[in-house]
């Protein structure tokens, strides 16, 4: 991730640099890419530090709804809130948060910005993997840090039951080290 954002932040230039932010918060909100360019500017709310998710944009189509059919807020911590406010400081919309500096226009669909990671996977030497495992990144490491996983899977809009059946071996981390050295009695 680190290498990630550091390489489109130090390879991309002037409206091109939206996609750093973008990752930025990709990274660190954990949404599905659908949501994050169904997001207005309406969604934020700065003073308790939350966005609501409540609609996605797949193939130019905005839906009323996320994947899961429900809105929830996801709170922000200071990474995800700079890249927003970076995003605004970019003034590429009073409307929506995600402007395709390509076009000018709100996203079609998440292909490219998905480009954009290709590109730096490959200049940092880093297998392909989807974009839409930033959304992973972010529940791994709030699971391995040792976030309640009831509050992970709000985060994501997941019940605790899918989290639990996706990220289970991700909840322990080196305690599970700890453990099985309790086991070993020599």
């Amino acid at each position: 991730m680190n290498a990630l954002l550091d390489w489109l932040n130090k390879n991309l230039e002037g409206k091109d640099q939206f996609y750093h932010w973008y990752f930025e918060l990709a990274f660190w909100c954990g949404c599905r890419p659908s949501e994050m360019i169904a997001l207005r500017w309406s969604d934020i709310d700065w003073f308790n530090g939350t966005m609501r998710i409540s609609k996605s944009r797949v193939r130019g189509v905005e839906k009323g709804v996320t994947k899961t059919h429900t809105v929830r807020e996801v709170y922000l911590n200071d990474r995800s809130t700079r890249a927003l406010k970076e995003i605004q400081k970019l003034k590429m919309s009073n409307d929506y948060v995600m402007i395709c500096p390509e076009t000018n226009k709100p996203f079609y669909g998440e292909e490219t910005a998905r480009n954009r990671l290709v590109d730096a996977m490959q200049a940092c030497g880093i297998r392909h993997r989807p974009a839409y495992n930033a959304r992973h990144t972010y529940a791994t490491m709030l699971l391995m840090d040792g976030v309640n996983p009831v509050f992970v899977a709000d985060q994501l809009g997941h019940s605790l039951q899918m989290l639990m059946k996706r990220y289970a071996k991700w909840m322990h981390g080196d305690k599970n080290k700890i453990e099985m050295a309790k086991l070993n009695t020599n």
